[in-house]
């Protein structure tokens, strides 16, 4: 695995709904790159950038959307449904519509119906580092914390950190810092994002609120 330049994850998230069991993946992808480099094997500062002598460095990419399908398209024939129905599948979700706006104050609009918004987020959430303490599907709203994205070059043992939990401290339970809120109007779901606790702000939170709503306005297209 070592030798390779890019390494692959899919974490897969399986929620109770009723009498039926919510199957999500995200797909997570890093890449070893030379320091100095615009993008794989392009360098920028130096000549000698594909030399032993240059360091690499692992770096986080965007999930991808459709390995995460094709990874749901071979679940779906394994569990039992007919190739036809997954072919049929498939091409209803590639030809779909985008279907979320960012709007001024820092609000997404989905033009989808609330049961179907309130799972597209929760695959939404993880695709943009957020992870989910707990959630309240009656007041649509999902109580989450940031996860830890950046890796930094991390060796030594960093299929341990990267494949391994999120928190150092296994014994901690992580804690909300932030309210994902979904409203129905209609056809559409209004999603906002508020602070969790009064008593526990986050002093960046204007920023990160706009960060993380244009994530998940990009992610719900």
């Amino acid at each position: 695995m070592y030798s390779l330049n890019s390494m692959y994850l899919y974490r897969v998230t399986l929620w109770q709904d009723g009498h039926n069991v919510v199957i999500m993946d995200t797909n997570y992808q890093m890449d070893e790159v030379y320091e100095g480099c615009g993008r794989e094997g392009i360098s920028t500062t130096s000549s000698f950038a594909s030399s032993d002598t240059q360091r690499t460095k692992w770096i986080t990419r965007p999930s991808n959307p459709q390995l995460e399908l094709e990874f749901l398209a071979q679940f779906m024939a394994f569990a039992g449904t007919p190739q036809d129905q997954v072919k049929k599948i498939v091409k209803q979700v590639e030809s779909a519509p985008k279907e979320a706006n960012l709007i001024n104050n820092n609000q997404v609009i989905v033009n989808d119906q609330f049961d179907r918004a309130w799972w597209r987020t929760a695959v939404a959430l993880d695709r943009i580092d957020l992870g989910v303490v707990d959630k309240n599907r009656t007041k649509g709203e999902y109580y989450v914390y940031p996860l830890q994205a950046q890796l930094d070059n991390p060796d030594p043992g960093f299929m341990k950190k990267w494949f391994g939990k999120e928190s150092a401290n296994q014994n901690s339970a992580p804690k909300p810092l932030y309210t994902i809120k979904l409203v129905a109007q209609g056809n559409q779901t209004v999603i906002t994002m508020l602070p969790y606790d009064s008593q526990n702000l986050d002093k960046d939170f204007s920023a990160n609120q706009k960060k993380y709503m244009s994530g998940l306005a990009q992610q719900l297209q």
